[in-house]
């Protein structure tokens, strides 16, 4: 029986050597576990580096008003020490580029058969009017992230209409979470998640990201 004394430190506690060999090859086992739980679970593919029938299925679906984008608003001024744009609670004004471009590469897309909803917060309103050049409508449930994403996507979904959603990484995760896949690091500011609705096979799942950078190739093709 081990023996403890009721004045030791802290430091004094010593485990027996048994003890805390078993206590590191639990932590080894759980970490081991985690990993490969991670790893089964799909990963969101990178359009611009997925291949070229990856990218296709992508255009085509959209081309057909099959998409639901979810669009990551652009750099916020209170997490950055560049100037704001204005408000506090907004972007920053370099910011104010990366979204006109997003939007331009949207606009070489296609986006007359779409419709274009934005969280209320100033810097997803701010993004998607900079994007699209006018006031986008907003909707309550793009800021708030919770279960229900998808469903609530599909219930403002058109039938072939695309819908562009412009809102926060919160919404990415949760999204991800209930179309079972994964992706390891948060989006980042600007990057396009672009989900088949369903309209064709009947299941809605990811067809893969594209963040500002990489507009260029993933149009090219």
């Amino acid at each position: 029986m081990l023996k403890v004394d009721a004045y030791a430190t802290p430091a004094k506690l010593k485990l027996p050597r048994q003890l805390r060999l078993a206590a590191i090859v639990a932590l080894f086992i759980a970490a081991f576990f985690a990993v490969y739980a991670m790893l089964k679970v799909p990963q969101v593919p990178e359009l611009a580096s997925a291949g070229a029938q990856t990218t296709a299925d992508m255009l085509a679906q959209w081309r057909q008003g099959h998409v639901i984008v979810l669009v990551r608003h652009v750099e916020r001024c209170d997490h950055s020490s560049a100037p704001c744009l204005d408000r506090a609670d907004g972007i920053t004004a370099r910011a104010k580029e990366v979204a006109q471009s997003i939007g331009q590469s949207f606009v070489r897309l296609g986006v007359t058969n779409s419709d274009i909803y934005t969280s209320p917060r100033t810097r997803t309103e701010q993004t998607a009017g900079f994007m699209f050049n006018k006031a986008v409508a907003s909707q309550s449930w793009l800021a708030e992230c919770r279960n229900g994403m998808l469903e609530n996507a599909l219930k403002h979904k058109v039938r072939q209409r695309n819908l562009v959603l412009v809102t926060h990484s919160e919404c990415f995760d949760q999204m991800e979470k209930e179309l079972g896949v994964h992706s390891p690091l948060t989006p980042a500011y600007g990057t396009a998640l672009m989900i088949a609705s369903g309209e064709v096979d009947g299941a809605a799942h990811i067809l893969g990201s594209v963040n500002e950078q990489q507009w260029s190739k993933v149009l090219a093709n």
